[in-house]
């Protein structure tokens, strides 16, 4: 009978058969159960997953898009991993702000003075002036409590692109 069925199965789907044990496997569930479909699982129910825990994310996030998904668990009592299972069905997706550099009055003079420097000096016969500048590979420290950009994300549907100033020439510690 098995051979029947492989033959069958090869000439209508034009495809390799399933194996011997295949087919015996679905026809003692089907003897045993009535049924080849799949049981219902028997594992715990998704119970944080649910419409009014939906709402309460999508809400916590658009009043507070800052929020940590650590805090908003804390606060909505829903564990975390449900709480980011429901951020994703809502397409919430973390982004970070841009740092730019703040622009004070006379940034712009300087930065021309700057620039018109550096044009004369390689027009004035010296190629290899920028071959003589270090660029440094370091880290700076503000005195002022310049905020670090990791912790500044936000939670949105679509990148909102915003920015964060930061002034220039702060009092700082490099290493």
């Amino acid at each position: 009978m098995a051979n029947r069925m492989r033959t069958a199965w090869q000439e209508a789907f034009h495809s390799p058969p399933p194996s011997r044990q295949t087919i015996y496997w679905i026809r003692n569930k089907f003897d045993a159960t009535g049924s080849v479909s799949k049981a219902p699982k028997s594992g715990r129910s998704k119970t944080s997953v649910t419409e009014r825990n939906e709402m309460l994310v999508a809400m916590a996030f658009v009043n507070c898009p800052k929020k940590s998904t650590q805090r908003a668990s804390l606060e909505l009592s829903i564990p975390r991993t449900p709480l980011q299972r429901l951020m994703h069905k809502l397409k919430l997706r973390h982004f970070r702000a841009r740092l730019v550099h703040g622009v004070l009055e006379g940034d712009p003079d300087r930065r021309l003075q700057s620039c018109e420097l550096m044009r004369d000096q390689i027009a004035n016969e010296q190629p290899d002036y920028l071959d003589k500048i270090i660029w440094p590979d370091d880290v700076c420290f503000k005195a002022s409590g310049h905020v670090n950009m990791r912790n500044s994300g936000y939670w949105a549907e679509e990148n909102l692109h915003l920015t964060t100033e930061s002034q220039l020439n702060q009092p700082s510690v490099t290493v």
